[in-house]
């Protein structure tokens, strides 16, 4: 089903840091990192020229992301790229001079990144994102669960132990979760690294 959009946005200019962002400057620089990472490669394009012919086009292709890094989603790229943008950012402040991505292993960026712990709420595959850029730069990460995800990306150790998270299962709504990480900020996580718990609320 197609639905036209009646918002009253649609083809009005963007805003300038919008149209700064999704321009194709700013996504050759997102794929400069993402070259970066250990076991990029390029997504297959899959071919469905049955669907292509049932509704009358040319052909069909479909991006297939179910592979990336490990993650399953393209969604995923999201939330470790902000990590590594983050340690970079910090790096550049502290250091006085611009630190590009290709430093990201040099021993004062890590010793930098190790002294930064990193959190989300996650109620998907974002937490395991974030995990996995904190993993790459040697950050600290910290990922609170509620008590009713999904059971397909459950709140297991296995995410911990593979990208030394932190994970805590919070008996408590997604909607006050989300509002879990910004409370933690200048607070003593409380569970280790590689850990898996849960964790009573902080209200």
């Amino acid at each position: 089903m197609l639905l036209l959009n009646h918002s009253i946005g649609h083809r009005a200019p963007l805003d300038v840091s919008d149209a700064n962002l999704l321009s194709c400057e700013a996504a050759r620089e997102v794929e400069r990192f993402l070259r970066r990472r250990d076991g990029y490669k390029v997504t297959p394009l899959v071919s469905l020229p049955c669907l292509a012919r049932e509704i009358g086009v040319g052909a069909i292709q479909l991006k297939d992301e179910g592979h990336r890094f490990g993650l399953g989603s393209f969604k995923a790229l999201g939330g470790s790229y902000a990590v590594i943008r983050l340690v970079l950012e910090e790096a550049t402040r502290r250091f006085g001079r611009p630190t590009d991505i290709a430093e990201i292993h040099r021993p004062e960026v890590k010793a930098l990144a190790e002294a930064v712990t990193v959190s989300c709420a996650r109620d998907g595959n974002h937490g395991r994102s974030v995990a996995q850029g904190a993993h790459l730069v040697g950050a600290n990460c910290a990922v609170f669960v509620h008590s009713g995800v999904s059971d397909v990306l459950p709140p297991s150790p296995g995410l911990a132990r593979g990208y030394s998270a932190s994970m805590a299962t919070m008996m408590t709504p997604w909607p006050k979760l989300r509002e879990l990480p910004r409370t933690m900020v200048g607070r003593p996580y409380p569970i280790r690294p590689g850990q898996a718990t849960s964790v009573s609320p902080v209200w």
